[in-house]
């Protein structure tokens, strides 16, 4: 038996555990206890799959290619031992289909070891988050699958006319960043491939069939790089509040701003999500007041770590994205230009503007923005059993 990423309390507690030997190093190893010099790994690409890593870390490099032959869900996962194994030992790896899992992949990193196991559900942790994410399931059970992911400063009640009609039809699931809501803390080096693992992980045990991926602002990035990772899982991406911009240096005065004033910016942050007419009424500060009562459990150095991730800037491969598209983008909001840009670069995406509304035009025309979402599904993925879009009555 191997054991992997256990603690010192879990190996010492374990029958097994002999303490005259626990000073012999390959008797640690083979109870999951190895801590390999950290000056004798390498940081290069020669440690990825395909090269083997640096003499100082046998032990990483021996288990991957035991992988086949190791029962993933015996493995627990935990932070300490991958702290010493260095970055980059190995990036992704897929594993013998003998493992008997649909596992989506495999890393060995710095500050993790993580085992992604899209199969078996329950308490998973993706790279650089520490837990898993909080979410809001509604719908019946055998629905076909929609996952939302929210813009900033929100969570996920950014969705709530959304959850509360589309789940007639469609199994529902919101979730919550690390920052924004009631999901754990992300750390520094979040990615948005990190995020959208993470928001896989979550969706997962609510079905196994390809899904509708909602998101708006951030969520946009997100869905989309969920579609990237799992192409196959997806049945059509609709985002808002949404563009393409290979350079982002408007994003930096919102960096500039949390780190002025801290998580009380979400306040002003949310309403500039809002169009001018809308911002001045009673609902939008309603609206904009929910989520800064509940700034007790956000936290700005998650929500900064994201913004790093965000600022990057768009990558080329949203041109590779080979699921239907719509962009549904308010002519008020400030990124409406760029949503135009989105929608050239995406190889099949259709684009509808809402008159009057603004970032988050879910929140101000929810019944024009679930008009076109369910048109633009009926029409591109053949949705039988629902109410079709024309029933609804525009008004």
């Amino acid at each position: 038996m191997i054991y992997v990423d256990r603690t010192n309390d879990e190996i010492k507690d374990s029958p097994e555990f002999i303490e005259s030997a626990y000073g012999d190093e390959s008797y640690r190893s083979d109870l999951g206890d190895y801590y390999p010099n950290q000056a004798d790994v390498t940081d290069s690409k020669s440690t990825r799959w395909g090269a083997p890593p640096a003499s100082g870390a046998p032990f990483a490099w021996q288990f991957v290619l035991l992988a086949p032959l190791i029962d993933i869900r015996t493995l627990k996962c935990a932070s300490g031992w991958g702290d010493h194994v260095g970055p980059a030992l190995v990036r992704r790896a897929h594993l013998h289909p003998a493992v008997g899992l649909r596992l989506a992949a495999k890393r060995i990193r710095a500050g993790n070891i993580e085992f992604h196991d899209a199969a078996v559900g329950g308490d998973k942790m993706a790279l650089k988050i520490d837990g898993a994410l909080y979410r809001e399931v509604t719908g019946p059970a055998a629905a076909p699958l929609m996952v939302f992911v929210h813009p900033n400063p929100m969570d996920n009640a950014a969705w709530m006319y959304q959850l509360a009609h589309l789940s007639t039809w469609y199994r529902c699931v919101a979730v919550d960043l690390p920052g924004y809501g009631r999901s754990p803390r992300a750390r520094p080096g979040v990615t948005l491939f990190d995020l959208a693992e993470a928001c896989w992980d979550a969706a997962e045990p609510e079905g196994k069939d390809p899904a509708v991926l909602v998101g708006c602002s951030v969520g946009t990035n997100v869905v989309l790089h969920m579609q990237h990772l799992s192409p196959e899982r997806t049945a059509a991406v609709v985002v808002s509040g949404a563009g393409y911009a290979t350079e982002k240096p408007h994003l930096q005065r919102h960096v500039d701003a949390y780190r002025r004033d801290g998580v009380e910016y979400r306040n002003a942050y949310a309403l500039q999500d809002f169009s001018p007419a809308f911002r001045a009424t009673p609902l939008a500060e309603w609206m904009a007041g929910l989520w800064t009562e509940r700034n007790d459990v956000a936290d700005v150095p998650s929500i900064l770590a994201m913004f790093d991730a965000l600022i990057q800037g768009d990558p080329p491969w949203f041109a590779d994205v080979q699921v239907p598209v719509l962009i549904l983008t308010g002519s008020e909001d400030a990124a409406h230009q760029r949503a135009f840009a989105l929608r050239d670069v995406l190889p099949d995406a259709e684009l509808v503007t809402l008159v009057g509304a603004g970032h988050a035009c879910q929140l101000e025309q929810p019944w024009e923005f679930d008009r076109h979402l369910l048109d633009f599904l009926d029409r591109r993925l053949g949705l039988p059993g629902i109410a079709r879009p024309g029933q609804h009555a525009r008004h």
